[in-house]
């Protein structure tokens, strides 16, 4: 009996706890979890968010979902509000809507490779003005990427260049044809959780894009690709900047 009393009261803290942060949103989320088979949608709508969020029980969507809109580790300390947001490696797009209900004056441009996830983003960003989606894999040059399933999850999917004859073949887009094609002079935010494809995106091509960021948010794979890490610090030599950490972030806030 002590121990039902110990596991109810655990249940009601915890409820209460989601409750506080996220309104009903929050308790309506935790019933959903406890009950959803794996890959079954959850939805809810947290406190402060215009429109619900899309889940899949049992799948990395919900760490993913804690990390960016629970403990908001993207909530940057910014000078200035930004205009222009780019969002790389949306995933299903929980950044993005961070970002969206924080700053929804600024243009957001969400880009995600894979099929499944990329479906979820669109159903999670529907109801935002102001979005732009990709289809595609971010990479230094225009060229075709085929996504390969590491066995992480949602999550853990990872890119590599193949050919334009490969069936599960999808176009590449590079910064400078986002910046282009959108008609962009300055990136104010630039986020970047491409699961070790930072590698190719500052190894080569990157010096006139570096310049016209004012804050970098990148979590380094190099436990996935070894070289992350010298290819970004590489490409931001001779610039001046600011750096912290934050959550599994690094924030670079350029001297521009």
């Amino acid at each position: 009996m002590l121990s039902l009393i110990r596991k109810y009261r655990k249940k009601i803290a915890t409820n209460r706890v989601h409750q506080n942060k996220l309104g009903q949103g929050g308790v309506d989320f935790l019933n959903q979890l406890r009950v959803k088979k794996p890959d079954e949608l959850i939805v809810f709508k947290p406190k402060g968010y215009v429109a619900p969020i899309y889940l899949r029980a049992g799948t990395s969507d919900i760490p993913t979902f804690y990390q960016c809109i629970y403990h908001a580790e993207y909530d940057l300390n910014l000078a200035k509000e930004p205009q222009v947001i780019i969002d790389l490696g949306a995933n299903i797009g929980l950044t993005s809507v961070f970002f969206k209900t924080k700053y929804p004056n600024a243009k957001v441009i969400a880009v995600e490779p894979e099929q499944f996830n990329f479906e979820l983003l669109k159903k999670n960003t529907a109801s935002f003005n102001n979005m732009i989606l990709y289809h595609s894999g971010i990479w230094n040059k225009s060229t075709y990427l085929e996504v390969i399933d590491t066995g992480q999850g949602h999550y853990g999917f990872i890119v590599k260049e193949t050919d334009r004859h490969n069936p599960n073949g999808i176009i590449a887009i590079s910064i400078n044809e986002i910046m282009k094609e959108n008609e962009l002079t300055f990136i104010d935010v630039l986020k970047v959780d491409i699961e070790g494809s930072e590698l190719e995106l500052f190894a080569e091509h990157s010096q006139d894009w570096v310049k016209k960021v004012g804050v970098l948010v990148i979590e380094l794979h190099d436990r996935m690709k070894p070289g992350c890490s010298m290819a970004v610090f590489a490409a931001l030599s001779g610039l001046s900047y600011n750096l912290e950490i934050k959550g599994e972030n690094l924030v670079i806030t350029f001297n521009h």
